[in-house]
């Protein structure tokens, strides 16, 4: 191996090493950027809840309710099917 090629030989390293660093460079600065973008995609998740949960919560309990008085009543026309005034308390909440 001559001079010329040991130069050419050196210098082709040096731009591989050069291209391998940016690579890893650009590999770094993108695992810190998707780690940012799922930090906020959760973070903006959570808080949307935190915000919302105060108007969630109460209709989920009227949800519940009503449901629950279905029951209630879907239970009373099954046990008394003559029993009229007693359906008609119970639609009424008596």
């Amino acid at each position: 191996m001559d001079a010329d090629d040991f130069e050419r030989l050196e210098k082709l390293v040096k731009e591989n090493n050069e291209i391998l660093r940016g690579m890893r460079r650009s590999m770094r600065i993108g695992h810190v950027l998707t780690f940012f973008y799922w930090m906020i995609f959760l973070g903006v998740g959570v808080s949307a809840y935190y915000f919302v949960q105060p108007f969630i919560t109460p209709l989920i309990t009227t949800a519940m309710a009503i449901f629950q008085n279905l029951g209630e009543l879907q239970g009373g026309v099954n046990g008394n099917a003559l029993d009229i005034p007693a359906i008609f308390g119970k639609i009424q909440g008596q």
